[in-house]
């Protein structure tokens, strides 16, 4: 069943205060150890991403022609279109 947006901003607002408070806990502890092992987390995460989105679109382009056709598909009696 799909929620509106104040019903998925309540079920994701605990979950996103949780993380934000680890996230800064170490930060507010002064822990030196635990802010590299944190910041790093986020630099590697955020490298790992653009790495992996550069791949995905290298070889998205390679096996796909320049301009694509459109294919009609049956979609439980409607017809949705697929590039």
């Amino acid at each position: 069943m799909p929620l509106a947006w104040w019903g998925v901003t309540l079920m994701l607002l605990p979950a996103s205060l949780l993380l934000l408070f680890v996230l800064l806990l170490p930060f507010a502890q002064l822990r030196v150890v635990n802010i590299c092992a944190t910041l790093g987390a986020i630099v590697m995460g955020s490298v790992l991403y653009l790495v992996l989105k550069v791949r995905w679109w290298g070889s998205r382009a390679a096996a796909h022609p320049a301009e694509p056709t459109q294919v009609a598909i049956g979609c439980g009696g409607r017809r949705a279109v697929r590039w």
